[in-house]
């Protein structure tokens, strides 16, 4: 678990970012402005993975965008990598690293090559911090890192992470609130969704999507089901003939 200071002080770079974070009309300013709080810290990389698994998930981010997508299509729904069971069911934030995966056993190939992929855009160790709604149900992580070894990132962590959870979180609950307002996400498919879709409209069932994408069958089931909520079908046809109708697939 990650130790953080007794005594919860708060810089004035903190309180001012609280005052000013609610003048961000859109993600990219919201972003840039957390970072900018951050980087006197130390910290120069945060990721905010919102409401993952629902319709409306998306991740605020400075990464290339098949890296989000990836994570949002493959990994959330497999959950091959641990962290993201352990922020789905604690409240705690934790070091994240090799120390992590090890403790959680030999990691499968896939993580091995999502963990490569983590390292190449310097998201390889860092803290995550889980973030729940108070009546439960809604969830998501935060992701913070640097480009320095980890024992001098908990250094950072050990003095200023009363700080840097502060940011972050107003960063990310500001966020959220932006993206629910434009009303993004409510007709929008993501392509791992659309090729189901298409899939099923070609009479295959799941079990067929699956091997036709080299995924696993729940992966499948993961991106149908989000399918039908975002499109308000009850059934897997039904959200085929929706998706026609809205141009969102070519039948």
């Amino acid at each position: 678990m990650a130790q953080l200071s007794e005594e919860i002080l708060f810089s004035n770079d903190a309180s001012d970012f609280v005052t000013s974070i609610n003048e961000a009309t859109s993600v990219d300013q919201a972003l840039g402005q957390a970072r900018q709080a951050l980087q006197p810290i130390g910290i120069d990389r945060i990721c905010l993975t919102v409401d993952p698994g629902s319709p409306s998930q998306f991740v605020a981010h400075d990464l290339p965008d098949w890296v989000p997508a990836r994570f949002l299509e493959e990994i959330i729904p497999s959950e091959i990598d641990p962290m993201v069971g352990y922020c789905r069911r604690n409240r705690q934030p934790l070091f994240c690293g090799k120390a992590f995966y090890k403790s959680r056993g030999a990691p499968s190939a896939a993580l091995d090559i999502w963990l490569d992929v983590l390292s190449q855009q310097g998201l390889s160790a860092g803290l995550t911090i889980p973030v729940h709604s108070r009546h439960g149900g809604d969830w998501g992580m935060i992701h913070l890192g640097a480009d320095m070894k980890a024992t001098e990132f908990r250094k950072i962590i050990s003095a200023h992470g009363n700080n840097a959870i502060l940011i972050s979180a107003y960063a990310y609950y500001h966020i959220r609130q932006i993206h629910q307002d434009t009303g993004r996400g409510k007709l929008m498919l993501t392509p791992r969704e659309k090729e189901c879709l298409s899939w099923i409209s070609k009479g295959e069932r799941n079990d067929g999507i699956a091997h036709r994408l080299n995924v696993t069958r729940p992966t499948v089931d993961f991106h149908i089901s989000n399918a039908r909520r975002k499109l308000a079908a009850r059934t897997r046809e039904q959200a085929v003939a929706i998706a026609v109708r809205e141009g969102l697939i070519n039948p």
